[in-house]
């Protein structure tokens, strides 16, 4: 009884992270696509710029990073979920792996 108590509070535990991760994530991906389309209109737009000619190329691709990087949060916490709802310890140790 008391093994099957603490074995539910793990789970309970391990979807709150998952959820966290979840919405970071998305939260990730929203700020990516946010900052690729409202890039010329950041305030601090001017300060990145390397010359007149030509801004930094780092700076470009921020956008692109924080979406790819969201994504992975995304997938790696649906499959960490998909993981805990069916108890497959191969499947949460794939995804303990990738993290």
């Amino acid at each position: 009884m008391l093994l099957r108590i603490i074995n539910c509070r793990f789970i309970i535990i391990i979807i709150y992270f998952i959820v966290v991760l979840q919405i970071g994530g998305w939260a990730l991906i929203a700020c990516g696509i946010w900052l690729h389309v409202r890039r010329e209109s950041l305030p601090l737009w001017p300060l990145f710029i390397d010359n007149q000619t030509r801004p930094i190329v780092v700076v470009e691709q921020v956008p692109v990073a924080l979406v790819v990087l969201g994504l992975i949060f995304a997938i790696m916490s649906f499959l960490g979920c998909c993981g805990t709802c069916v108890d497959s310890v191969c499947f949460l140790g794939f995804v303990s792996s990738l993290v």
